[in-house]
């Protein structure tokens, strides 16, 4: 496997971060995996119109996650960017813009390529573009040292079917939350990141999870909280490589799992995700300590960081906020 750090970057510039304009909270929950890498975000781009964004020379910035809604803006190659291309999932949407010359050439020069999934790997090799299985970023997340325990325990069921749902809720020893990664249209980036942060902490916090939802499943592997990942209808290209990674059942097996462990104890998580979250995490780590940041004198621009969103949930936790 190729190095993806490269040299690039020897000067101060300024950190960027992805946002999105979707109803998806899972988008942001990548965002913050990458944040955490990083000294602070003071670039904001929007993922699905990266051009549009106006994004400064060269700043630094972890395109991970999904790509993309509006394959025809994928303007990698548009934006004077200092990327680490890792975690990213290529939709078949995107995959006739690889013959685009100037993505094409972004891509080989930026390179390799760390791909979330198996179908994102056959592709780029298909095309010819070095590219190597990172898993997703997600798997990185770092437990919260002063995250206080749940005063109850729950079991947490995020976007589970409504039958699902009511059959858990009759059945489990312990109170069942219920939560959907669906949030409203037009909600501000910053609102969007301290609801993921909230999330997180929702998630970490659970005595154990079930889902439909590949960017809860995830960072329950990373808090080491036991999940249930019931494949959704419509089972796509986004899990092959990622699904030996936890216990996943399809939709017509979820209840009889779910029985199991509600009887008997739910079953630790697997072990081989360990060894890709600390070779990903390493990788992250060289990347952004061989890009020093830009000075912040005279600086307008919006400043954040994993610890700031981390010491707002804490503070809404002491609240009972939540």
């Amino acid at each position: 496997m190729s190095d993806p750090v490269s040299s690039v970057g020897a000067v101060g510039r300024p950190w960027g971060l992805l946002t999105y304009t979707t109803m998806n909270l899972g988008d942001d929950i990548q965002s913050l995996a990458a944040l955490r890498f990083l000294p602070e975000a003071t670039v904001l781009l929007d993922r699905d119109d990266l051009s549009g964004s106006n994004p400064p020379a060269s700043a630094a910035i972890i395109l991970n996650g999904w790509w993309m809604h509006h394959h025809e803006r994928l303007a990698l190659g548009a934006c004077d960017l200092d990327p680490l291309l890792v975690s990213m999932h290529l939709t078949n949407r995107a995959i006739p813009v690889l013959g685009n010359p100037r993505v094409r050439e972004f891509l080989l020069r930026r390179g390799p390529v760390g791909c979330r999934d198996h179908a994102t790997l056959d592709h780029l090799d298909r095309a010819g573009i070095p590219c190597w299985f990172s898993g997703c970023l997600t798997v990185t997340l770092p437990p919260t040292p002063d995250l206080p325990p749940a005063p109850d325990p729950y079991l947490l069921a995020i976007d589970c079917d409504p039958d699902l749902l009511d059959w858990l809720h009759g059945r489990s020893p312990v109170p069942v939350r219920n939560a959907t990664q669906r949030i409203a249209a037009g909600m501000p980036p910053m609102e969007r990141l301290r609801s993921a942060r909230a999330r997180l902490a929702l998630i970490e916090r659970a005595a154990a999870v079930v889902t439909t939802r590949l960017h809860v499943s995830l960072p329950a592997l990373a808090y080491g909280v036991p999940v249930l990942l019931v494949l959704p209808r419509g089972y796509d290209s986004r899990f092959p490589g990622l699904d030996r990674f936890m216990h996943v059942v399809p939709p017509e097996g979820a209840k009889q799992a779910l029985e199991t462990r509600l009887l008997a104890g739910w079953p630790v998580n697997p072990p081989d995700v360990w060894p890709w979250a600390r070779a990903l995490a390493r990788t992250v780590e060289l990347w952004a300590a061989s890009r020093p940041p830009a000075p912040t004198i005279g600086r307008e621009a919006p400043n954040v960081t994993w610890d700031g969103l981390t010491r707002e949930m804490l503070a809404e936790v002491a609240r009972g906020s939540w």
